[in-house]
């Protein structure tokens, strides 16, 4: 049985992930770009300061990150690479003693504003594939780089990393979002890469999730709208 300490660490069990997301990204239309030098500098960097940080004090690494002291050190290892290449048009103002001083990160960082996502996405479950469409060729691309891949014995498995479970987990798991609307691919009936159905059954789980704001499913036309 998982111990509550255990479970809260359920979504990142190896440990490995940064409070902010630092990562390749696309919205399935085109291939994500590499990350940018300085993005890689900053990732070395919060890694580091991270790990000493947690030493001072007397913290796991997982422990420490996900504080907002944790979250702290991530921005502030923004700045400072960002500086280091120059880019200083904006930088997280933040005391920099807010890494060690959870008080003083949570007057900076722990105010609650609503976040409201107004396009996400997500596809239809990984059984539902059976041929190589442009949406699986370059989600594969992607899945290649990042480790999303849950079904790696699967032969469309890497659509794991765009179904329904990984849209809840980074939507509303993961990040402070309040509410989302989960949009269509504007196309017909036949051809969507997701259902009707199956947008209702994630409205449904993230509804079911305590405290969490509805998905709302944005509908493509009036008569979708119209429908139960």
């Amino acid at each position: 049985m998982k111990t509550l300490k255990h479970r809260k660490y359920l979504h990142d069990p190896q440990g490995s992930r940064l409070p902010v997301k630092l990562d390749t990204t696309t919205n399935g239309e085109y291939l994500p770009r590499p990350l940018a030098g300085h993005v890689r500098k900053t990732i070395a960097t919060a890694s580091r300061w991270a790990t000493e940080n947690a030493r001072k004090l007397n913290k796991g690494w997982r422990e420490f990150l996900v504080s907002l002291s944790g979250a702290a050190t991530c921005l502030l290892a923004m700045n400072r690479a960002s500086a280091a290449v120059n880019q200083t048009g904006g930088f997280f103002n933040l005391p920099e003693q807010a890494v060690l001083d959870g008080q003083l990160a949570a007057a900076s960082l722990g105010k609650k504003e609503f976040i409201f996502d107004i396009q996400t996405h997500h596809f239809n479950p990984v059984e539902s594939w059976h041929n190589p469409t442009g949406w699986t060729e370059s989600i594969k691309e992607t899945a290649s780089t990042t480790g999303c891949n849950v079904l790696p014995d699967e032969e469309f498995g890497y659509m794991s990393c765009s179904d329904a479970r990984a849209f809840v987990r980074e939507i509303f798991l993961d990040s402070d979002t309040d509410a989302g609307v989960l949009t269509f691919v504007p196309t017909d009936e036949a051809s969507m890469s997701l259902s009707h159905e199956n947008a209702s059954a994630t409205r449904q789980v993230v509804d079911a999730l305590q405290g969490a704001a509805p998905a709302a499913p944005w509908p493509r036309d009036p008569q979708s709208a119209r429908r139960p």
